[in-house]
This record gives C-alpha cells, structure tokens and sequence, in this order.
C-alpha cells in the first residue's frame, strides 16, 4: 500500500479517537459531581433558569407595555398567559435535564446502543423544539392581545436604546 495512504489513514483513524472522544467529553470539563446539564450556552439559561427566548421573541418588559399604552385588562391576560408559559416551560425545562441525563447515561456506557442514542438524542430534540415553541406561542399570544398601534409602539420603545 502507498506509504502516504497508510499515513493519510493513521492521521484520520487519530483524529477521528481524539475528536470522537473530545465530543462525548462530560461537560464541565468532567465534574466529580457528575453530569450538570448542557454546558455554558447552552440549553439552560443563567442559573439553571429557563432558557433564554429565541432572538427577537423576548416578552415585552412592564416598562414597554406602559409605554405602549397597554390597558390592566390586556396586561392581566398578559400576566396569566406568561403564568401559563411558565408552568409549562417549567415542567419541559425538568423533563430537558432528565432526557439529557439519560443521553449522557447512553453514551457513556461500555458499549453504547446506537439505537439507544438516536431515540435519546430525538427526545432531547423533541424536547427543546417543544420549548423553543413555547417561547413563540407565548410572544404570539401576548401580540394578538394587543391593537396594531400598541403593537408598533412597543416595536418603536425596544429598539430605542435604553435611557436612564
């Protein structure tokens, strides 16, 4: 065989060991405490919180609606519509870290299922798409609540900088 394809081989076969192993690395660079959610950016937000919307799908803050002109009747509805969110990104947010645990307990064991690992890397899928639509279906609630002019106004206060 061709001394530079054998090299050629060796080079990828060591790449494909280093790069294999560098991907089922534990994050947080192997914790003693075990397995601690997705790392940093990922997934979960600050402190475990909920993960951050998706960009451009921030709820409006009380100080935009009041510039908006939104009424206590819209911002009561507002209030128990991001109540509802919460308890159900709450409860997707828990069955997120369970389902990555399990990945993580897939992945790491001696001979790993391919099978196992592909149903576990759908259901967190699943279940971060679920949550991404959580985000949307709660900022698409809030918008329908409000009239085309309050609508532009809170578009006209988010992208004023903010002042003190």
């Amino acid at each position: 065989m061709n001394r530079t394809l054998v090299n050629a081989a060796l080079l990828v076969m060591a790449s494909v060991i280093v790069l294999g192993g560098a991907a089922f690395a534990e994050p947080g660079g192997g914790r003693e405490s075990g397995f601690d959610g997705p790392p940093p950016g990922r997934g979960f937000g600050p402190e475990g919180g909920p993960p951050r919307p998706p960009h451009g799908t921030r709820p409006p803050s009380p100080r935009d609606l009041e510039r908006a002109g939104v009424t206590e009747a819209q911002r009561a509805k507002i209030a128990g519509l991001h109540d509802d969110f919460m308890r159900r990104t709450i409860r997707l947010i828990a069955d997120l870290r369970i389902a990555e645990l399990d990945l993580h307990k897939v992945i790491e064991s001696d001979d790993p299922d391919r099978a196992a690992v592909d149903a576990a890397i759908d259901r967190v899928g699943e279940l971060r798409t679920r949550l991404h639509k959580a985000h949307v279906g709660e900022l698409l609630a809030v918008r329908a609540l409000l009239t085309p002019a309050q609508r532009a106004k809170l578009e006209r206060s988010r992208a004023a900088p903010e002042r003190n």
